[in-house]
């Protein structure tokens, strides 16, 4: 009779084996419809590899008893002779082998592990010296973050963040979900070349010129995703690293954005405030900043978004959006159309004029700024917010002062500022953001 470790758990090209010693007629692609009957019934587990070899688990309640249990259980399971030993980083493959081996083909218990992603292969540095291959199991990590890993910093001037919340204030992310995120995280950026400098059970830290810390609160209730950096320079790398955490979740939860001045004074991510993302789309559409009653202070929303790289403002407001959320990459072309001087069409200096610039001013402005059409939006930004707090007019006969993408489309469109390639790319802005496409031909009729 074969013993408990050849049968417990098998290749499938050993279970197709297995199965042909009892019926050598039996054909494969019946034996898979099968099987997979049999795993939809719960009487075995069929975990499918698409890189290689599918593994069948014929015993379920062997895996609960003889792998989950010695990985995970406390020191009051005291059945188990052999366990994992907790709040140890790195695992050799000596050390699963020495609790596994005696019924379990390690090999192919590792592979299951990788695939239920709760164990994980890293490259260490310095590597390893007797060679041996390391894992990390987030579930046997340390409690809690070491102090090194976040600290008050001065030179870090660039704070964004993410509090990602289930819908349901009853409900709470499952406990095997923030593991199952470390270890994505973890290889994502390791295959990076950016290896995160640290990992315990509730948090991960990465550092490479922009540093993220991922952080899920006591109770799986919510994940922080906090990033920061020296300046402006790195807010497309910050937004980057905010994306990539936020699209891990399911589609019951919901996002609040974490203020930039909490970040910057707590070094306990649960004690940061955080603020919904409506009241955010609420204070832009009013032109105010976001307030925060316990400090009784506020926030600029450009402190709080990452201007040129997040797209939420853009694809809530569309065309009625202030120029100041037009895409880093969309303002680099539209810059260059406009900043080029033409005797016969628009450039940036009759741009400037219909926004209610003096030619003094745009004057004084040439040669001072690497592009006089980025300036200028700023200004115009800059300008319609003071304006609005003083009660001030959005128009005045031909001057829009007002700093939406919409003015500007009209701006582009007037009979002495027509340049249709600069037209052309907010148009495609809009269009890869899916937002209602109000392009030239709406704003030559006139409308509003």
């Amino acid at each position: 009779m074969a013993n408990q470790r050849e049968v417990s758990i098998l290749y499938w090209h050993a279970y197709v084996e297995q199965v042909k010693t009892i019926d050598p007629l039996v054909e494969e692609d019946f034996l898979r419809t099968a099987t997979s009957y049999l795993d939809n019934i719960g009487e075995l587990l069929f975990v499918k590899v698409p890189s290689g070899d599918d593994i069948i688990v014929l015993n379920i309640q062997w895996l609960c008893s003889r792998v989950f249990g010695p990985m995970l259980a406390t020191d009051i399971f005291i059945q188990y002779n052999k366990k994992l030993r907790k709040n140890q980083k790195f695992y050799s493959r000596s050390d699963i082998n020495e609790v596994f081996n005696d019924f379990a083909d390690t090999e192919l218990l590792l592979n299951l592990l990788k695939i239920f992603e709760l164990v994980f292969e890293v490259d260490r540095s310095p590597p390893v010296p007797d060679g041996d291959v390391q894992f990390i199991a987030p579930a046997l990590l340390v409690e809690n973050m070491p102090e090194s890993q976040w600290r008050m910093d001065p030179s870090k001037q660039i704070y964004f963040g993410r509090r990602i919340q289930c819908r349901d204030e009853t409900d709470s992310f499952s406990p095997g979900f923030f593991p199952r995120l470390q270890t994505r995280l973890y290889n994502h950026f390791r295959d990076l070349g950016q290896t995160p400098s640290e990992i315990w059970k509730n948090g991960i830290k990465v550092c490479h010129v922009v540093e993220c810390l991922v952080y899920m609160i006591r109770g799986w209730r919510a994940i922080y995703i906090c990033v920061r950096a020296k300046d402006e320079m790195n807010i497309r790398d910050c937004q980057k690293l905010l994306e990539l955490v936020i699209c891990c979740p399911g589609s019951d939860i919901e996002s609040h954005v974490l203020s930039a001045h909490s970040l910057r004074t707590h070094i306990d991510a649960e004690k940061v405030k955080f603020y919904p993302m409506q009241t955010i789309l609420e204070a832009e559409m009013k032109g105010v900043n976001v307030y925060d009653e316990e400090r009784g202070d506020e926030e600029a929303t450009t402190d709080l978004l990452c201007a040129g790289y997040d797209t939420t403002l853009l694809r809530s407001h569309g065309y009625k959006c202030d120029v100041k959320w037009m895409m880093n990459d969309t303002l680099k072309e539209f810059s260059i159309i406009m900043d080029v001087k033409r005797d016969m069409a628009g450039d940036y200096r009759v741009m400037a004029d219909l926004m209610g610039f003096a030619h003094t001013e745009v004057q004084g402005w040439e040669g001072k700024s690497m592009s006089m059409t980025k300036h200028i939006l700023s200004e115009w930004s800059k300008r319609w917010e003071e304006r609005k707090r003083n009660g001030g007019s959005p128009t005045e006969g031909d001057i829009m002062y007002e700093s939406t993408f919409s003015n500007l489309m009209k701006i582009l469109n007037d009979d002495s500022c027509r340049v249709e390639v600069a037209e052309n790319e907010i148009v495609e802005m809009f269009r890869q953001l899916r937002v209602s496409n109000r392009g030239p031909q709406y704003y030559r009729m006139g409308m509003s």
